[in-house]
């Protein structure tokens, strides 16, 4: 009997065998390598740092809010000036009322009130005072009379002054206004042209000093000066600028701030204006080439050279041009007081310096500026005025120049070189040439895996044929 021969084991056809790598991996790969190359290009060319000021909701350009006084309407309902007899008396309470009320009143609440821009005729005030009665409304005219000070204001060291101003037009206008009784309150003089503005309360008859009939009556906050038109300068006033005061740098900190931490709105006067009539005045004057010329204010020592002066120094520092290259953090509007340059607005801006620490400028434009977005780069053409101070949200006393511009101007970006034209070509055909050859890599790679998964099946073939042939020599035998 002829032994077993025993059955050969069947060899594995994955041992020793290389997986072939599949289309899927060769696919991800070429897409790793994109998304890769994608965002080295958008470092390289677009990525902007973030702002580091955290302003939270509040819109690039704020416009003042404003609260307005509301009359009540049982008092004002108490005038009477139909007869003679009526437009003769001035009920205490009436004009009580209406002096707290028009105490609240700065230019931007007198905007928000709705007071004509041109003045009302008054002879439409004489035919329809009912029509008009609580309004606020402005008149300018030359003060012919001004009276002292007298009691019964509603606030405690108030007084009640009255008086009257001829119109433009010729007709007389009385008024009662307050007088806080201030040495910084320079009153007008008879025969100046003053602005009166306030709230309409009734027509009213005189007999004395003189005879008046029917003469529309006001009552507001203060008598304005009036202003002719200036007309434009070219150079600086010293006397004018001289009177400007912002603190006193002595032994490397600040023992004098004086008018350092004053905003627009308590800044507006005679050097202030006298200031932006100058700057007004060099538009037509310094071209947009030569102000190119104009270095930047980029310079730490420049910045400092205006906070480390003193006050004799920064009076001729006043008025020099720079160049202010940031980003617009933010702005607010408000409305201006009476001025002889008719500016009807100013707006705060807030201009972040990158190169010099990040510090932010302030500068004052004489309008209301734009929606402007926010970290939009600015090339602003801007005035020196005077030193600020301010607190920063964080609580920190910042001390910086202060400057005056006709406007914010976007930066506008130079014209592309042809050098960048040729890089950005160079790096676009790049990309292209390497994603051609990962793709011609992974059709490399899908031949041969075709090739191999086809000589393994042969392989296979062999080995299985080789397998049964002494099994089939062992039967016949």
């Amino acid at each position: 009997m002829f032994p077993k021969s025993p059955m050969p084991r069947r060899a594995n056809p994955h041992k020793g065998r290389r997986s072939a790598p599949s289309g899927g991996a060769g696919l991800w790969r070429i897409w790793g390598m994109g998304i890769l190359l994608s965002l080295l290009l958008f470092l390289a060319f677009f990525y902007e740092q973030p702002n580091p000021n955290d302003l939270g909701k509040l819109p690039p350009v704020q416009h003042q809010d404003v609260a307005t006084p509301v009359l009540d309407e049982q008092i004002m309902a108490m005038i009477e000036d139909d007869n003679r007899l009526e437009r003769l008396r001035i009920k205490p309470e009436v004009l009580s009322h209406l002096l707290e009320k028009s105490s609240q009143v700065v230019p931007a609440v007198a905007d928000a009130l709705g007071m004509p821009s041109e003045a009302i005729p008054i002879e439409q005030l004489q035919a329809q005072p009912e029509s008009f009665r609580g309004r606020y409304l402005g008149y300018t005219g030359v003060l012919r009379y001004l009276s002292p000070g007298r009691e019964g204001h509603p606030f405690s060291g108030w007084q009640i002054r009255e008086g009257w101003i001829d119109t433009e037009s010729g007709e007389r206008l009385l008024f009662f206004v307050s007088d806080h009784d201030s040495e910084e309150i320079k009153l007008p003089k008879e025969g100046d042209f003053v602005r009166v503005e306030g709230f309409f309360m009734k027509l009213r008859d005189m007999n004395l000093p003189e005879e008046v009939n029917k003469a529309p009556v006001l009552v507001g906050p203060e008598i304005f000066p009036d202003y002719e038109p200036w007309e434009p300068t070219y150079e600086l006033d010293p006397t004018i600028l001289a009177e400007i005061h912002d603190g006193a740098f002595i032994n490397g900190r600040w023992e004098d701030l004086q008018d350092m931490e004053r905003y627009v709105l308590e800044s507006q006067g005679m050097p202030l204006w006298h200031l932006t009539n100058y700057v007004l005045s060099q538009e037509d004057r310094i071209s947009a080439l030569d102000w190119r010329k104009i270095p930047p204010l980029v310079s730490k020592e420049d910045f400092d050279s205006y906070r480390r002066s003193t006050p004799a120094s920064r009076n001729e520092l006043r008025g020099e041009p720079h160049r202010i290259l940031g980003s617009f953090i933010q702005a607010r509007t408000h409305a201006a007081k009476p001025n002889p340059l008719g500016i009807e607005a100013w707006t705060e801006a807030w201009v972040q310096v990158r190169d010099i620490g990040g510090q932010t400028l302030p500068v004052w434009i004489p309008k209301r500026i734009g929606n402007i977005k926010r970290n939009i780069a600015i090339n602003c053409r801007a005035f020196f005025y005077r030193l600020m101070a301010y607190k920063t949200l964080k609580g920190e006393m910042m001390y910086v120049p202060l400057f005056v511009a006709s406007d914010l101007h976007p930066l506008e970006p130079l014209p592309e070189h042809p050098v960048m034209q040729t890089v950005k070509f160079i790096l676009v055909a790049a990309v292209a040439l390497i994603a051609l050859i990962f793709f011609q890599m992974n059709r490399r790679m899908k031949k041969q895996r075709l090739v191999h998964e086809e000589e393994m099946v042969v392989r296979r073939r062999r080995r299985r044929k080789h397998a049964e042939q002494p099994s089939a020599s062992g039967v016949e035998a």
